[in-house]
């Protein structure tokens, strides 16, 4: 026997729909975990660098010297991102939620908060489906 050689067909077809255009935006934003220890030592350095009459010059000088100082331990970093179109389920309530649910696991909260329960209770309520059922009816719908 050859297996090679087979009964099936190729089937092949198009969807009638088209994915709406992605936006791009740009976002800047800067490191946000600095070392607090070694920029407080390049501070001090830089306050007994500076010997100078006049106020105003050194206010000059500290000033270009820390912005310096933020550039090179938290440089700005540019990411171009493209938006995508919320599901119809994803409300603003949702998102508030998410978006509490997210501060909190920064903070490091422990135990499981209302906001997180809530949010669970809603997206249950709107949606009776998995989510990933949600997405692709709501693709092929559009």
């Amino acid at each position: 026997m050859d297996k090679c050689i087979s009964d099936h067909e190729v089937i092949v077809f198009e969807l009638p729909f088209c994915e709406p255009q992605l936006v791009k935006r740009t976002n800047t934003c800067s490191k946000k975990n600095i070392d607090n220890q070694a920029l407080g030592t390049i501070i001090q350095f830089i306050a007994e660098d500076m010997k100078d009459d006049c106020y105003k010059n050194l206010v000059d000088i500290y000033n270009r010297k820390l912005k310096q100082l933020l550039h090179i331990h938290a440089p700005l970093k540019t990411r171009i991102v493209k938006d995508r179109p919320s599901a119809p389920w994803m409300t603003s309530y949702i998102k508030e939620l998410r978006l509490n649910e997210g501060e909190q696991k920064e903070s490091g909260a422990q135990q499981t908060s209302v906001s997180t329960k809530t949010l669970m209770e809603t997206l249950k309520e709107n949606g009776k489906m998995p989510l990933k059922q949600q997405r692709i009816i709501y693709i092929v719908i559009r």
